[in-house]
């Protein structure tokens, strides 16, 4: 639980700092966050995937609430996120 909450709270600053709307939670090993200059986020999804080479979940394909959002894992070390976060400057 520990290991998630550092990387959780890694990413969620670093999203903060870029802008970015999180929704903070403690009880998920996901990270929900708005997307920047209400945009779509499918097309959010595929510029982080093909400009910066980070993977996350547009939140519609997980329902008409995450109309909006993307879905970010926190499966990755915070090395991986921190140089995750470093791209999408």
């Amino acid at each position: 639980r520990d290991i998630y909450a550092e990387r959780r709270n890694v990413l969620v600053s670093g999203l903060e700092k870029n802008s970015w709307h999180v929704f903070h939670s403690n009880a998920t090993f996901y990270v929900w966050a708005g997307v920047p200059d209400s945009e779509s986020e499918i097309i959010w999804t595929q510029t982080l995937l093909e400009k910066w080479g980070i993977v996350a979940t547009p939140g519609s394909a997980l329902g008409e609430h995450g109309i909006g959002f993307v879905r970010f894992s926190l499966t990755q070390p915070v090395e991986r996120i921190k140089e995750a976060l470093d791209r999408m400057k």
